[in-house]
């Protein structure tokens, strides 16, 4: 698992006008918070963070955070737990960290990557992505930064569940065993469920016209 160095300031001012007032000057407002301990407000450097998430392991990574406090720096280990943004701009408007132990397990979601391509798709089947990621529990210096699932020797009606996949010891999948992560589909199955998504479509909008004009009832 990745292990990044950040520094971070603490911060004192909280609300929309001073967290405003960090964006301007570059800095996102964030806090870190843990079982054992109060939150910490603070900011950080955009930039540098941007370039964090960017990774391979995207925000799954481990993050030493070097907090500036008066004439002390301490540190904190801490996972991002949560990423908002502006929902017009896309800007990251805030950050929450989870303060973790080494020495614990934690429980994190871990991107599913499919790799390989399946028979059943050179022979005119669509692959259909269910799932995109799985809960798992572990060490945090054991998390991975993704999941594998090979999908080159499946045929068209094949899928591959949970309950499939192969992890390294000492991690415990969390996610139900019975959920799909990947099926090939067979052309007619999916041109029948396009045919009928277009007949809702066609169908709500007539019934609402047909319900506007009906005649009101009388008492």
């Amino acid at each position: 698992m990745e292990r990044i160095d950040l520094k971070v300031k603490t911060r004192e001012e909280t609300g929309k006008g001073p967290a405003r007032r960090f964006r301007q000057r570059g800095r996102i407002p964030a806090v870190v918070y843990g079982a054992k301990a109060e939150p910490v407000l603070l900011t950080i450097d955009a930039s540098q963070f941007k370039l964090l998430i960017k990774g391979k392991a995207g925000e799954n990574v481990i993050v030493n955070l070097a907090l500036e406090q008066k004439d002390e720096i301490k540190t904190k280990t801490a996972m991002i737990q949560e990423v908002q943004k502006d929902p017009i701009k896309g800007e990251i408007i805030h950050v929450d960290f989870h303060e973790i132990d080494l020495e614990k397990k934690t429980e994190v979601y871990i991107p599913i990557t499919l790799v390989g391509k399946a028979e059943g798709v050179k022979n005119g089947g669509i692959l259909q992505q269910i799932e995109r990621d799985l809960q798992i529990r572990c060490m945090p210096l054991q998390i991975p930064d993704r999941i594998e699932v090979d999908v080159s020797n499946l045929e068209i009606g094949d899928s591959i569940h949970v309950r499939n996949v192969s992890v390294e010891e000492g991690v415990t999948v969390l996610s139900s065993g019975d959920k799909t992560i990947v099926t090939i589909a067979s052309p007619v199955e999916e041109e029948v469920e396009k045919e009928e998504e277009e007949i809702s479509e066609e169908v709500a909008p007539a019934a609402e016209e047909k319900e506007k004009t009906a005649p009101p009832e009388s008492d």
